[in-house]
């Protein structure tokens, strides 16, 4: 028995040893659980490049340039916690893409997440108010006599009282086409800005 105990103890203590470390490893280093966008969900972000110009004509007659600054892509399917980024929902990880964009001199920034019952959010900041984690919901609209999109997301701050009512030249209206981005915004006056460049990009 003592031979079986001798032999027993230095070859069970390092597997004990490993086990507990494995078993702390998969605790402390994993995610609890995930979410990833899949191709379809990202193309409302990838299908825009950094440094694209989306080009718009007012109902006044004035022209905009919006300019694309920055993408973001947080969609690993890595279940290691290589950082602490992205734990801000306890250990959970979920996933996320943005695109940063100039807009009448202003930055803006687009956002969609993948929740866990694998619902997609929109997030979109509208002066002093942030539309967070809206539920996809796809609209048609007419940009023009002859451009028609029935892939587009509304952001809208119509029903917001905002703290600067009297700034008539701020944004209250987004519309963002999966295909094409931005498409149309609309300013507190009544100004819509419509994409005018769709077409040339066809």
């Amino acid at each position: 028995m003592r031979r079986i105990s001798k032999w027993l103890i230095p070859t069970l203590i390092p597997t004990l040893i490993s086990i507990l470390f494995l078993w702390g490893f998969v605790h402390t280093c994993t995610y609890d659980s995930m979410t990833h966008l899949n191709d379809g969900e990202l193309e409302w972000i990838t299908n825009r490049y950094v440094g694209e110009k989306m080009h718009f004509e007012s109902n006044n007659g004035e022209f905009d340039t919006v300019q694309i600054t920055q993408i973001i892509i947080e969609n690993t399917l890595n279940p290691i916690k290589w950082s602490a980024f992205n734990t801000s929902f306890g250990g959970d990880y979920i996933a996320y893409a943005g695109i940063s964009f100039n807009i009448r001199d202003v930055g803006d920034y687009i956002e969609i997440t993948k929740w866990e019952n694998s619902s997609i959010g929109f997030s979109l900041p509208i002066k002093n108010r942030r539309l967070d984690n809206m539920p996809l919901n796809t609209i048609r609209i007419q940009i023009d006599s002859t451009t028609t999109l029935n892939d587009v997301m509304i952001f809208d701050n119509f029903h917001y009282d905002t703290v600067d009512q009297d700034d008539v030249s701020r944004i209250i209206s987004y519309a963002w086409s999966k295909k094409y981005g931005l498409v149309q915004y609309t300013l507190a006056d009544g100004t819509i800005f419509n994409r005018i460049d769709i077409n040339k990009n066809d």
